[in-house]
Parts: structure tokens; sequence; C-alpha cells
């Protein structure tokens, strides 16, 4: 699975941001992408409630800079 990143704004911000850009991305595609294949015996939605659930949570818990608090 390929996360696509945008390199000049991903080489122009703070390593916090490069996180948070990262979460959202996966948080925003891997759905969309999971959703497009069956698989016996695997419950899609289960996952992708669990997926949200931890991937959320790493991003809530990411240091806020004053700027991106805003």
């Amino acid at each position: 699975m390929d996360i696509m990143l945008d390199y000049a704004e991903f080489v122009s911000v703070t390593a916090e941001r490069r996180k948070e850009i990262v979460l959202e991305r996966l948080l925003e595609d891997v759905p969309r992408i999971v959703r497009k294949y069956k698989f016996a015996d695997f419950d899609t939605e289960l996952f992708l409630s669990d997926f949200n659930k931890y991937y959320s949570g790493l991003l809530a818990e990411l240091p806020q800079s004053p700027a991106l608090a805003t």
C-alpha cells in the first residue's frame, strides 16, 4: 500500500508536523484502500474501527505546538 505525501510540504515542516501529516494521511487513505478488497474471514469494518481508534489516539497524543493548536 502506498501513501502519497506532498514532498514540498513535507520537507518544509517540523518533525512533529511530519508525524501529524503521516497519521492524517493514514486515517484518510487506509479505509478507502482496504474497502476495495474482500478477504475471506476478515471483518473489514472491525479492522477499520480498531485502526481508526488506534491511529486517532496516536494523533491526539502528539505534542501540540502553539502554531498547531490554533
